[in-house]
């Protein structure tokens, strides 16, 4: 095999070359001071607000100064009575069933409370009978409506 030749620069060309590199290579570093003072910005920016924020909680949060309270106590050292709380029983209201029997308004008046029996009916288990001469339902195929589509991107295969 025959090895590649390499390609020898002028003196003219690799001055040009020299002096692009270290052209390349300032712009470099002054971007990379830029980006570097930009962070910093930022960040100084963030704690700003950050602090505004705390400061803003702290006042919402600081509980009002309320006025001193005075207390004056009294030569006369006479026992505050104690108050009672009385818990009033809650009326447990009753469900009024009027009994339809009743042909009276006289019998609907004495008959106030009157609880409708409900009688639990045990029902015999009921059998269903299947004839044996129907058939097993046949299982469908579901056919994709893509199917078409993916084969012909994809191709079938197998």
């Amino acid at each position: 095999m025959a090895e590649k030749v390499k390609k020898t620069l002028s003196p003219e060309q690799l001055e040009k070359l020299k002096v692009a590199r270290e052209k390349a290579l300032s712009v470099r570093q002054t971007n990379a001071k830029n980006k570097a003072l930009e962070k910093e910005l930022a960040t100084a920016e963030k704690e700003q607000h950050l602090t505004e924020v705390k400061e803003k909680l702290a006042k919402v949060k600081a509980p009002k100064q309320e006025a001193p309270v005075i207390v004056i106590e009294s030569e006369q050292d006479e026992p505050e009575p104690e108050q009672v709380v009385v818990k009033k029983k809650k009326k447990v209201k009753k469900k009024i069933i009027v009994v339809e029997d009743s042909e009276t308004d006289e019998e609907q008046q004495q008959v106030i409370y009157v609880k409708k029996v409900k009688a639990k009916s045990v029902s015999p288990p009921v059998e269903i009978v299947v004839p044996v001469s129907t058939p097993l339902p046949v299982k469908e195929t579901i056919i994709d409506p893509y199917a078409k589509q993916y084969n012909s991107i994809f191709g079938r295969r197998n």
